[in-house]
């Protein structure tokens, strides 16, 4: 078949005007969320990072609701919940701690969180 006896029209240009040279076919690519759809951990940190008014010691400061959440958690964990506690030592807190204390101390802790908890249990108040 030669390059006469192919049908041009609607849809088919002729052959040596098909393609310009040095563009690309696609030229925006392929759009971000095309198949899956946005992952979900996106969207948390996009909610969480919003920012809010808070009042800290009496004034008005404005922090992302992740920093919101963790002033919250530690605050509980400072009045001995024990739940808080346990949480805060485990996301991140206990590594720090163990930075800044002698490593006597860290036996120490897992002593004492042991008997609050057995204390918990229980039923006593702390």
């Amino acid at each position: 078949m030669e390059a006469d006896d192919e049908p041009v029209g609607y849809g088919r240009p002729p052959r040596a005007h098909r393609f310009r040279k040095g563009v690309s076919g696609n030229p925006k690519g392929r759009p971000r969320y095309a198949f899956s759809g946005p992952d979900e951990d996106s969207i948390l940190s996009r909610v969480i990072s919003r920012k809010i008014k808070i009042a800290v010691d009496g004034r008005t400061r404005r922090v992302s609701i992740k920093e919101a959440i963790a002033l919250q958690l530690v605050d509980k964990a400072a009045k001995g919940d024990l739940g808080a506690i346990k949480v805060v030592m485990a996301v991140g807190g206990a590594g720090e701690m163990r930075r800044d204390l002698p490593p006597e101390f860290d036996e120490d802790f897992r002593i004492l969180l042991k008997r609050l908890t057995s204390l918990r249990s229980c039923g006593q108040s702390v």
